[in-house]
């Protein structure tokens, strides 16, 4: 089997890897992306894609976490005439080439035993992107003394994220100021690059 890679359009890298399956899956269709809140996350977000048994998604999800990362979301979804199984992986670093060639060999390997789907498909492990939203309390704690963005309706705030609790963020900006957030009040917040 061999790999592809490209750049995807949030920062991170892509591996494609053609691969057989044995399974059915019903075509479902979305107009947008669900969005994610809450302390836990909701793993799947569909948009124009396939439905994939709550089995999968867990031993895909444990795959990940047994290799030491998040996974920040997985899909199945028509691309170009294919189906495409995207997995974004997430870590306490930024995600390089290896970490995508460790997990998409990983799974493979792992959906090959399976045998999950009916039709041929391609596996596409990325990066959750240099600048994702943080979704949830989790993501947030994860994403302490990184560099982030952090919207609410009177200001905007760019620095090091400092400590989160159910209530607020601490986050230190390039002044080194101390700033605290309400999770109320937040409209946003994501990883930010550090210009």
């Amino acid at each position: 089997m061999t790999a592809d890679c490209a750049a995807d359009l949030e920062g991170g890298f892509i591996f494609l890897l053609p691969l057989l399956s044995a399974d059915t899956c019903d075509i479902i269709k979305y107009d947008i992306w669900v969005s994610m809140s809450g302390s836990s996350p909701t793993l799947f977000m569909p948009m124009g894609g396939y439905t994939m048994d709550q089995a999968l998604k867990d031993k895909i999800k444990q795959e990940v976490e047994t290799l030491g990362y998040y996974l920040y979301d997985l899909h199945l979804a028509p691309r170009n005439q294919e189906k495409v199984l995207t997995v974004k992986i997430d870590d306490y670093q930024p995600i390089s080439i290896d970490d995508c060639v460790t997990v998409s060999e990983a799974l493979s390997g792992m959906l090959d035993k399976e045998d999950p789907f009916a039709d041929s498909y391609v596996l596409e492990v990325t990066s959750a992107g240099a600048e994702h939203p943080l979704r949830n309390l989790e993501e947030m704690r994860r994403a302490i003394d990184r560099f982030v963005y952090v919207k609410t309706l009177k200001m905007e705030v760019r620095g090091t994220l400092k400590s989160v609790d159910e209530a607020s963020v601490n986050v230190e900006d390039k002044q080194g100021r101390q700033v605290t957030v309400f999770m109320k009040d937040i409209e946003k917040i994501r990883l930010a690059i550090d210009f």
